[in-house]
């Protein structure tokens, strides 16, 4: 069995052809198990204990509570999750304080005030994991409507004087003429392996008007593409630590404030320019509630009922707009 798969792999093109191969079987088993686990059988096992939560602890009008997201996503799902149950509490008139004690950035200790001038300020009774659960998934809207988002965003995600003197830092101090976001490492389960080839052709008409573009990747391959693709261009980016190839970096073994940092000051960095040119992920879909009047072209757009707050806005403006857009 060995020689054969010695022979097998005798060349470079046998080795890429048997790389890609297992590459797309792994693929393949991981979005059977997806499947398997958003199944009906399985859905309602996993919500049976959400439920008692539910009844027994009903919020109301005019309660105080606090909920804390210690998930293991990263910081734009955070940041998503704490805009949609603001929302919601706002629109059911509850005092709401909201805590990220994530486990990617740090156990037990509430990162936003690192970060933000947040204004949530209700220190209410704290809900259990079971009823916060219960909560993101059946409780509150998917989706918010923009207006209502950006005024959102604008209270509770405005850099603090450490993070906006960082993003001043990465960014020179200046806005950019494009800004590109390309996700290469895990983001294949909801949108499908992203092709550099479709980004290099979606920039071209971008191009030959930029000078200074904000480039913010995980793929240490593409970066050298595009570069190599327009040389008279200045590219800026903004990484910290070291990561092996192919490994999403909020899942390294950065440590948390680099991943935080790394996270927020791409995401800010990214708004600031007029277009941005992305594939879909949560750290690029924030620019248009941190920066509204930015356009955006993304490349492998999807809009179903999978897709997340606020990407789909995203996407619907951008359709509005004639372009991609799902």
């Amino acid at each position: 069995m060995v020689s054969a798969l010695m022979r097998h792999c005798s060349s470079d093109s046998s080795v890429e052809r048997t790389m890609s191969q297992l590459l797309n079987a792994r693929q393949r088993a991981k979005a059977m198990l997806q499947q398997v686990k958003g199944s009906a059988p399985v859905t309602a096992i996993k919500r049976a204990p959400q439920y008692c939560a539910w009844k027994l602890a009903p919020l109301q009008a005019g309660d105080s509570f606090t909920v804390d997201l210690s998930l293991r996503v990263g910081m734009g799902a955070l940041m998503a999750y704490a805009l949609r149950v603001a929302h919601w509490a706002a629109e059911n008139r509850m005092a709401l304080k909201v805590r990220a004690s994530s486990p990617l950035y740090g156990e037990r200790q509430d990162i936003f005030p690192l970060y933000f001038l947040s204004r949530f300020e209700s220190d209410g009774r704290a809900i259990g994991t079971q009823r916060r659960e219960w909560l993101l998934t059946r409780e509150i809207a998917s989706h918010i409507p923009h207006e209502a988002a950006k005024d959102l965003f604008a209270t509770h995600f405005t850099p603090n004087q450490r993070l906006a003197a960082e993003i001043d830092a990465a960014s020179g101090g200046r806005d950019f003429d494009l800004s590109i976001h390309f996700r290469g490492t895990d983001k294949f389960m909801e949108t499908g392996l992203t092709d550099a080839q479709l980004m290099l052709t979606a920039l071209k008409p971008h191009m030959p008007s930029a000078r200074n573009v904000f480039l913010a990747t995980d793929d240490a391959n593409f970066s050298v593409l595009v570069r190599q693709a327009w040389p008279e261009v200045t590219f800026t980016s903004y990484d910290r630590g070291v990561v092996m190839p192919g490994k999403a970096r909020h899942f390294s073994a950065m440590s948390p404030e680099d991943k935080a940092l790394e996270a927020l000051v791409n995401m800010y960095a990214l708004a600031r320019a007029p277009h941005c040119v992305r594939t879909m992920s949560y750290m690029s879909s924030f620019v248009g509630l941190i920066r509204p009047s930015v356009g955006t072209t993304t490349i492998n757009g999807k809009i179903d009922e999978n897709t997340p707050f606020p990407e789909r806005d995203l996407l619907l403006r951008e359709r509005a707009a004639g372009g991609e857009g799902g």
